[in-house]
């Protein structure tokens, strides 16, 4: 009996290491990513992925074939990612579309997506090709010791964006008040609203006047290079990323707000919590910011 139950006890403690270790890998790389016909849109890593397939001529070797179909899905993955880069949206008045206008930078995003190489190519059974391109929405930087950028990669975010587009909107005129405990970070959670995810959301005041991006707390480089905000919809990820430190505030909005639903709302006695933070550690100052949805 005692033998039995033994092996009954033994049984259980592996069934709960076993089981927790699958729901902690379930939470693992759990990134923002919105998905749509073969293009994905990771907000989290800011990158965006498309397949696509190229149909083989039917002259020629095997490998000219081939590599026909690999120029055809790229021409086709190009065309699509022109189209969806289009409707993304910039703030919560602007898509990607109303900017780009401009023949200069049309013409810029066009190269940069053309230039752009595959990730992965794929040959497939019946002669045909899946290619399969990435781009970066933000520059996919770093900094070394000595603080200075490095891997400063070109983006959709450094053609398109400007101070103008990014000071768009009232400034807040609230005050921090002083705040002694020390916070590394911001981790808004949007959970309960439908918000939409933007290049450059803003945090707004009661009476919707900008506390974050405003004319003060940014650097257009900075934003560049590591985006204004990190989207994640895994709670226990966000408070483990880098970007908020060990010991983030985390807040909830009182409402969403903008023509495109990609502001947050949040209460003035937060904010001026908020910006004694940012006084002292600069939070918002160097953009360590998760959004939660």
């Amino acid at each position: 009996m005692f033998r039995l139950s033994k092996r009954i006890v033994i049984f259980f403690i592996l069934f709960l290491v076993n089981n927790t270790n699958v729901s902690y890998s379930q939470e693992i790389n759990q990134a923002y990513i919105q998905k749509f016909d073969n293009i994905e849109i990771n907000w989290t890593d800011n990158k965006i992925k498309i397949k696509s397939i190229g149909v083989p001529s039917d002259r020629g070797t095997l490998p000219q074939r081939r590599l026909f179909a690999q120029r055809m899905a790229k021409l086709n993955a190009n065309k699509k990612l022109m189209e969806f880069i289009n409707n993304i949206k910039v703030n919560s008045e602007l898509v990607v579309k109303d900017i780009i206008n401009q023949d200069e930078i049309k013409s810029k995003i066009n190269n940069f997506i053309r230039e752009t190489k595959s990730i992965e190519v794929n040959n497939l059974s019946n002669g045909s090709v899946e290619v399969i391109l990435e781009i970066n929405l933000f520059n996919q930087s770093a900094r070394d010791i000595k603080g200075n950028l490095i891997n400063d990669d070109e983006s959709l975010a450094s053609i398109i964006l400007n101070e103008k587009i990014i000071k768009s909107g009232k400034k807040s005129d609230l005050k921090p008040i002083d705040f002694k405990e020390k916070y590394s970070g911001l981790i808004i959670d949007c959970r309960d609203f439908k918000l939409e995810p933007a290049l450059l959301p803003s945090i707004l005041d009661e009476k919707n006047n900008k506390v974050y991006l405003d004319n003060d707390n940014f650097n257009l480089k900075n934003i560049i290079n590591f985006s204004p905000v990190a989207y994640y919809n895994s709670f226990s990820e966000a408070k483990k990323s880098p970007r908020v430190g060990d010991n983030p505030l985390i807040v909830k909005p009182i409402k969403i707000s903008g023509e495109y639903k990609t502001d947050i709302i949040l209460g003035n006695e937060t904010l001026k919590k908020i910006l004694g933070i940012n006084s002292i550690n600069k939070i918002l100052d160097e953009n360590r910011v998760i959004i939660l949805l």
